[in-house]
């Protein structure tokens, strides 16, 4: 499987990544969490990865992968090369924008919509491809060639505002498997944002709860902790391998 997750910006999607990731990986299947997200630089260090090699490094940086795109060469970068593994879990990080003025992240775009139309997976693989912040990765068609998208909502309306255009423009690069998984609700909230999302013809495939120990490893800056949210996580993500 691969598996897009996406979300507006502080949803949560790189959380619930990094949780998913340990539910499947606990649940014995080969785990690798990509990083297609080319701004937040969260994702490492809440899985406990330090100071990663990326994939646009292979190629010298963005200069470089320039003059490759111009040249019509092939791009099948060997990402082991810059792989890096925590908690069993494999992690690869397309690129970030590092220094003010160097441009947009198209190129990081390109990059990761060619990688992971080229990787294969096998039946205990997956992959979670942690999108950046909103629904630009689906205009560009970095999601084109994953099985399906995750879309993290979060308590608010701007969140029940983009999963509907999401969805649509999943459609519109044949992902047919779209679900959203709520994040940071309670009791009260869950209801509520199921009821709004049945009505979009969204399917809700779990909750996580608001979590106190996320909440402080990640204002510490601190490898991600999970008490009750790790209980939801591996919830969604037995769900996910039975509805497969």
């Amino acid at each position: 499987m691969k598996i897009a997750i996406s979300g507006k910006g502080g949803s949560g999607k790189s959380t619930v990544t990094v949780l998913l990731a340990r539910a499947l990986s606990g649940m014995g299947f080969e785990v690798t969490v990509f990083d297609a997200d080319e701004s937040n630089m969260g994702l490492a260090r809440m899985l406990g990865v330090s100071d990663p090699e990326t994939v646009m490094d292979l190629y010298g940086g963005k200069q470089g992968f320039k003059r490759v795109l111009n040249a019509g060469e092939p791009i099948n970068p060997d990402v082991s090369l810059v792989e890096s593994k925590a908690e069993g879990i494999r992690f690869v990080r397309v690129g970030k924008i590092e220094r003010g003025g160097e441009g947009c992240a198209c190129l990081m775009g390109i990059l990761a919509k060619e990688v992971l139309s080229k990787l294969k997976t096998g039946d205990r693989e997956v992959v979670l491809v942690d999108t950046e912040a909103g629904i630009e990765h689906l205009g560009r068609g970095v999601d084109q060639s994953v099985d399906a998208i995750l879309f993290v909502v979060d308590p608010t309306f701007d969140s029940l505002m983009l999963v509907e255009k999401a969805k649509r423009m999943a459609l519109d690069l044949g992902v047919s498997r779209f679900m959203a998984i709520l994040n940071k609700v309670d009791e009260q909230l869950t209801p509520l944002l199921h009821e709004k999302l049945e009505g979009m013809g969204v399917k809700v495939l779990g909750s996580i709860r608001r979590d106190d120990k996320v909440f402080m490893s990640s204002l510490k800056g601190d490898k991600l902790e999970a008490g009750v949210a790790m209980e939801d996580a591996v919830k969604i993500a037995k769900a996910l391998v039975e509805g497969w």
